[in-house]
């Protein structure tokens, strides 16, 4: 390129890549365009070794489905946006560990449920405004129906102590 050919995209491609060898170059934009093809078993063991690119191409093939499971568990789009999250996150960490006992679209779905009832388990129990509670009668034995607002005075305490026991095991 001479000082008054105008400077294009190609030679600054060719610039910034004149000392990788040609074969390498080449072996780059194949494997963008193949990666697309690539079986999921290859890319987990590819993302194992740490390719961001098989990362990328493993989210983009499976996100929407993963977050549509998630979806339908949480009943929340932005707790499923986080659950999501962690569930890729935990994919690169340890894609390593994955045996192939299952398929990767099942790992991920395991993965993603397990992940999904921590954040149900972690998600605070919605309460009652005093507004609300008072509107809504609670049946009883009797013939005089308690308000359930009477009754969040017993509720609360309960709460505490169910959420301190423990499965036996």
């Amino acid at each position: 390129m001479s000082l008054h050919e105008p400077e294009t995209d190609e030679s600054r491609l060719a610039a910034a890549t004149w000392d990788v060898p040609k074969a390498q170059r080449y072996s780059l934009r194949v494997d963008e365009s193949e990666m697309q093809s690539t079986p999921d078993e290859v890319l987990i063991g590819r993302i194992a070794n740490g390719d961001r690119l098989a990362m990328q191409v493993l989210y983009a093939r499976y996100h929407v489905r993963v977050f549509r499971f998630v979806v339908r568990l949480v009943r929340d789009e932005a707790t499923a946006e986080d659950v999501i999250s962690e569930v890729f996150l935990d994919v690169w960490r340890q894609a390593g560990r994955f045996e192939g006992r299952s398929t990767v679209t099942t790992w991920l779905l395991a993965i993603a449920r397990f992940k999904a009832i921590s954040a149900l388990r972690r998600r605070p129990d919605e309460e009652l405004d005093e507004e609300t509670a008072g509107a809504i009668v609670c049946p009883s034995d009797d013939a005089a129906a308690a308000p359930v607002s009477s009754m969040m005075n017993v509720r609360r305490p309960m709460q505490v102590v169910i959420r301190s026991l423990r499965p036996e095991g």
